[in-house]
C-alpha cells in the first residue's frame, strides 16, 4: 500500500511535468477537441468517433418496445407492476377511500396486460380489502 508521502511525491512530479510541458498539453487537447466537434449527433451533442448516435440518443432508441429484452404481455407479475408504477402517475389520494395516500398499484380486471387504465392507485388497506386478503386475515384469526 502506498504511503501518503509517496503519493504526494507522485502528485508533485506530475504537477511539475505538466507545468514544464503545458504548451504541448494545450495543443494536443485543442487538436482533439476540434476533431470531436466534427463528430456531432443529430441532437447536437458530441458522439464517439465510430458511433452513429450519442449516448443519450442511443439510450432513447432502446426504450420500451425497442429494447431487445422487451416481453410485451408475457411479462412477470412484479415487472408489470413496476412498469405501471413508472408509466401511471400516482394520484394524491387513494382512488377508493379518497382519504389516505396511495402506496400500491392494483389491477382492476384480474387480467394482467400492459394497460395503464386497468390499474389504479390504492392505499394498503383498500388494496387488501379489494383483493380479499383482509377477509382472509380476519378468518385466520377466528380459527385459532
Amino acid at each position: 500500500m502506498e504511503t501518503e508521502k509517496a503519493a504526494n511525491s507522485r502528485r508533485e512530479k506530475g504537477r511539475l511535468y505538466y507545468q514544464n510541458n503545458k504548451d504541448k498539453f494545450k495543443a494536443y487537447h485543442k487538436e482533439n477537441y476540434e476533431k470531436l466537434k466534427k463528430d456531432k449527433c443529430s441532437c447536437g451533442k458530441i458522439k464517439s468517433k465510430n458511433a452513429k448516435l450519442c449516448k443519450s440518443c442511443w439510450g432513447e432508441t432502446r426504450k420500451a418496445e425497442n429494447h431487445p429484452l422487451w416481453k410485451g404481455d408475457d411479462v412477470s407479475f412484479i415487472s408489470l407492476h413496476q412498469w405501471v408504477r413508472y408509466n401511471k402517475k400516482p394520484s394524491d389520494i387513494c382512488e377508493n377511500c379518497k382519504q389516505q395516500p396511495p402506496y400500491d398499484v392494483a389491477n382492476i380486471s384480474g387480467e394482467y396486460h400492459r394497460d395503464v387504465l386497468d390499474f389504479k392507485w390504492l392505499c394498503r388497506s383498500c388494496h387488501m380489502k379489494e383483493d380479499g386478503r383482509m377477509k382472509n386475515l380476519r378468518n385466520q384469526g377466528e380459527k385459532k
